[in-house]
C-alpha cells in the first residue's frame, strides 16, 4: 500500500471516528432553566427534550430552540463520517492498470492475423 494510500485511510478512519463522537456529545442551550441549570438538549443520536419543555412553561421556546441546536449538531456531524467512508471506500476502487502492447493476448492476436502474416511471407521470400 502506498503512503498516498495510507494517508487517505487514516483519514477517513479519523472522520469517521470524529463524526461518530461529536454526535454523542451532549447538546446544550447557551440558557439556563429556572434552577440554575444548563438546558440539555440531548445528543445527536438521541432527542432529550424534557428540561426543555419544564423550562419552556414560561415562554421561552425551548423546544424550538433545542430542535434547531440539534438540527445544526447532526448538519455538520452526520457529514464527516460519509466523507470519511466515501474516502474509505475509494480505497477500494482500484486504477486500471496499463497493458504493454506487446504482451499476452495483444501479440498473440497481432502474429496470426492475415495482413502480418502476408509481410512475414513477403520478408521470407525476399531473403
Amino acid at each position: 500500500m502506498s503512503n498516498q494510500r495510507l494517508v487517505i485511510l487514516a483519514a477517513g478512519v479519523l472522520l469517521v471516528m470524529g463524526g461518530l463522537f461529536a454526535l454523542r456529545l451532549p447538546v446544550f442551550l447557551g440558557d439556563f432553566d429556572q434552577w440554575g441549570f444548563q438546558i440539555n438538549c440531548g445528543s445527536g443520536f438521541q432527542s432529550a427534550l424534557t428540561q426543555a419543555v419544564i423550562g419552556d412553561s414560561a415562554g421561552t421556546h425551548f423546544v424550538d430552540r433545542c430542535h434547531t441546536a440539534l438540527a445544526m449538531r447532526r448538519g455538520w456531524t452526520i457529514a464527516l463520517p460519509v466523507t470519511g467512508a466515501l474516502l474509505v471506500s475509494a480505497l477500494l476502487i482500484r486504477p486500471r492498470r496499463q497493458r504493454r502492447s506487446n504482451f499476452g493476448w495483444e501479440a498473440a492476436r497481432r502474429s496470426t492475423s492475415l495482413t502480418h502474416l502476408r509481410r512475414l511471407a513477403e520478408e521470407l521470400r525476399r531473403a
